[in-house]
Parts: C-alpha cells; structure tokens; sequence
C-alpha cells in the first residue's frame, strides 16, 4: 500500500515540487461545497433512478452460487422459452397480469433474471409495469447477453404512453443523457416535470437541476430553488444540500447563512456527505451557527467514512493542529494517504511530498553531523 501511494504522489522518484496550496493558517479548506462541484460529478452522488431494480439486483448478485440459479441461467433459448410459457400458461387471463409481474420479481429476486426478464417481455404488451420492468433489463443488462438501450427507450416509451410515472421517469433520463434515444433536454424536461406531477420522488430534483444549468430551457435560479424546495418538502436530502448552498451564495433567494446552515445540517443527518462536508464547514468557520471545532471534527468524520476526500483532507489538518481533536501527526498521515488513495486529492498530495521533504532534510541534518 505504501509503494503505490508514493507512486500516485511522485515520492521516490525526482519532481519538481510545487508551492503548497494555501489554504489558510490552519490547513483546512473552508469553502463549501455546491452542486456544481466537479468532485461530486462521481457516481456516488449521481440522482440514479431510485427503485426496486437496483435493489432487487443486489440481491440477485448474491444468489448466483445457488444451483437453481446457475441451472435455469444455463438453458438454451428453445428451454428457456418453454419453461416461460409454461409459467404464463398457469394463470387465467383475469389474473394473468397482476401474477406474472408478481411472479417475475420473484424470479428476479432469487437471481433468475433471464426468466424475470422473459416473463416481463411477454406481459409488456397488456402491461406498462410489466413493459418498464424489462426496460429496465434491457437498460441494465438484466437477464438478457447485454443491454439494449435502444430498445429500453422504447419500452420505457411504450409504458410511459399509457402513464407509468417510473417510465416516464426513465424515459426524461434517457432524453436527458442521450442514452438510446437521440439527446434532447427540452423532452427531458418536460418528462421529468410530469413524473414530478405524477409523484417520482426523484424528479424535482432533476427539474431543479435543469433550471439551474438552463438544460431545455432558459436559466432561472428562482424557479430552480421552487423545484429544490418542492424536492426537500418529499426529504430529497441532495435538494436540502442544494439549497443551503443557495442560501449561503444568495443564488436565486437572499444570502442567509443562517437558513443555510439549517438546510445543510438537515441533509447531513440524512447521511449525505457533501452536506456534511458542509455542516463541518459551518462548524468550523463559525459561518450560520456558532464555531465549535470539536462538532467540525465529527462531522467532517463523517463524511471521510463515507469516502469524500476533502473531508479526509480537513480532518487530517485537525489531527495535525489539534483542533477539535487531540493532536495526531500519524493520524493525520494516515488521513492524507487515504484522500490520495480514494479520491487522489492534489492537496493531499503535496503535504505528503512536504512531509516527506522535510524527514529527509532531517536525516540529511541528522547525518551531516555525525561526519
């Protein structure tokens, strides 16, 4: 682990060493973060369609051990086919659409993907949950050899048509990344506001998000924080962390950090870490609230398990200056190292590279005068 750290931040091998970042007598970044931070452009933090797919998907990963399992994901087509027929033939026609849906998930759950995904193909027709269900496997690469975005556009279309709010959903997701459909953020827009209308937990965010940007439709900060607030009212934590943003930049309301700090600490207990990052900033700057390093330290604590590197960055800082904390050089190493390694922070980095300059300026020292 240590080689390969000091290979990430040049150590061992000669450099041009450049200035350390200047971030205030005291080390730590104190600028919060927002929205539009290009470190929060990560997975991690990126508004995914939030339903049971994902979910149920975890859980199937899990069962691939099982021998049913590993049996019906071995049939050939032709068996495949039949065993699927022969699952839609059990069930009368007045009942055949709620059990097949019912049954598909429960062969989605166990891991039999292909069968859930066959099972929902052949319902689509006569159902938009059954048709947004293997969207979502065709999207995804669920039970099928690969995804087929195209194809989950149009099913996600073919849903959405007959009112699947969860469809038109995906469908403003696909118009809004261009993903099987050609990129058209005036269509993802007005997809996402009728999920919003239709109650997708998810998609006022999204339609604040376009406001923001001017993404299918002109800039309108104002109109952005009446989706952000539309977005928190339902306890979207990333519409909260938008928000206090808002609040402490005076974008689209009037500065008030006060009502920041509020809207930040609410998302921070709900397990957000950026807004954690900034409830920590809150903390320490004495911004919105009064300073306390101590209540600094656990907050950016909790946003370093989380993996935010800025906040492993700070908290490193606090172990190095005792503040908040009791006074921890190796703690602080360790901190540094784990911002470079998970999230390869450049300001981790050059203190590593000043660390490691001035031990060897000591041994140099240390050694001159014993000759």
């Amino acid at each position: 682990m240590l080689q390969k750290l000091k290979t990430l931040i040049g150590l061992g091998r000669r450099s041009s060493l450049r200035p350390p970042v200047p971030t205030g007598e005291t080390g730590i970044a104190v600028k919060l973060m927002n929205p539009e931070d290009p470190n929060l452009s990560s997975t991690n933090y990126d508004h995914d369609i939030d339903d049971a797919m994902s979910r149920l998907g975890k859980m199937a990963e899990k069962s691939e051990k099982n021998a049913e399992f590993r049996a019906t994901n071995e049939l050939s087509q032709t068996e495949l086919d039949s065993k699927i027929q022969s699952i839609f033939d059990q069930h009368p026609n007045d009942e055949k659409k709620v059990m097949i849906i019912q049954i598909a998930g429960e062969y989605f759950q166990r891991g039999e993907k292909n069968i859930a995904a066959g099972l929902w193909r052949k319902a689509a027709k006569d159902s938009s949950t059954a048709a947004y269900s293997y969207g979502m496997c065709l999207q995804q690469g669920h039970g099928i050899p690969a995804a087929e975005p195209t194809k989950a556009a149009r099913m996600f279309a073919s849903a959405a048509r007959k009112g699947h709010p969860w469809a038109q959903y995906a469908l403003a997701q696909a118009f809004h990344s261009g993903t099987g459909v050609k990129e058209d953020h005036k269509e993802a827009l007005n997809l996402f506001e009728i999920a919003a209308q239709n109650g997708i937990p998810p998609a006022p965010f999204n339609v604040a998000n376009m406001y923001a940007a001017g993404q299918g439709t002109p800039m309108d900060e104002e109109v952005a924080v009446e989706w952000y607030i539309r977005a928190a009212d339902i306890g979207d934590p990333k519409a909260l962390f938008a928000l206090g943003s808002r609040y402490c930049s005076g974008r689209g309301v009037e500065e008030d950090w006060d009502q920041g700090y509020k809207y930040h600490l609410e998302a921070a207990e709900a397990g957000y870490a950026p807004a954690q990052f900034n409830t920590a900033t809150h903390y320490f700057a004495g911004q919105g609230v009064d300073q306390d390093f101590e209540v600094a330290a656990e907050w950016f604590q909790r946003a370093a398990e989380q993996g935010l590197s800025q906040a492993q960055f700070n908290l490193a800082q606090m172990y190095f200056g005792g503040r908040g904390v009791e006074k921890n050089q190796q703690r602080g190493i360790e901190l540094m190292e784990q911002a470079v390694l998970e999230g390869n922070n450049e300001d981790a980095k050059q203190v590593l590279i000043d660390i490691e300059k001035e031990k060897n300026e000591k041994r140099e020292q240390a050694a001159s005068k014993l000759e």
